[in-house]
């Protein structure tokens, strides 16, 4: 619990709207829902992410930036900039904030890297297998109790080597999280293709 909540799991993210904390699988929790105890049993349960979870797209955003930081967090924003009315003075710039670590050995980082990378070249996100850029990836499938196929779930963050871009795309009652891969292609695509792209504002006369 103590490791999902400092990779920004079921906390709250910093966006400048409200949000839905969502939760994590603990022993709160699970006496919360059922009035039932928690056992060592739930521990390993947890541990591989089954249990009752529930997080919002946002924070699964959060949560692999933080991995591919190598567990610095940042809070998130959907504020970049603020210009003036004529587009020609910078009114406010956001500055990125430390949410909050998680600490792990850089053999534990390197043992995620590496397995996240080998998701995306022969496992369930295959599909991104020789794409230009190295691509770490985990695919999630969530299931619930109500009618319809489970709920798909899709993280991935690129350049492996330098991290740039971390996507999420969740999907309800979407199957399975392998079914997502593809999807995350044409952001890739766009992303990488416009990175050295240079941003021209017209400036407003008159």
């Amino acid at each position: 619990d103590l490791t999902a909540r400092s990779l920004g799991l079921g906390e709250p993210t910093g966006v400048e709207l409200s949000e839905n904390l969502g939760r994590r699988a603990n022993p709160e929790t699970k006496w919360d829902l059922y009035s039932l105890t928690w056992y060592g049993a739930d521990d390993l349960t947890a541990a591989i992410g089954q249990s009752d979870n529930a997080f919002t797209p946002m924070q699964l955003a959060c949560y692999v930036s933080a991995l591919a930081n190598r567990g610095t967090r940042y809070s998130a924003t959907f504020l970049n900039k603020v210009m003036n009315n004529s587009f020609d003075s910078l009114v406010y710039q956001s500055t990125p904030t430390v949410a909050s670590v998680c600490e792990a050995s850089e053999e534990s980082w390197d043992a995620v890297f590496e397995g996240m990378t080998m998701a995306a070249r022969e496992g369930t996100a295959k599909a991104l297998a020789g794409y230009d850029v190295t691509v770490a990836a985990k695919t999630g499938t969530a299931s619930h109790g109500s009618a319809g196929s489970d709920n798909a779930a899709f993280v991935c963050f690129a350049p492996v080597e330098d991290p740039q871009i971390a996507i999420v795309i969740y999907v309800e009652k979407g199957a399975a999280g392998s079914a997502l891969a593809a999807s995350a292609i044409p952001i890739l695509d766009y992303y990488f293709d416009t990175a050295d792209a240079v941003e021209l504002v017209p400036v407003e006369l008159g």
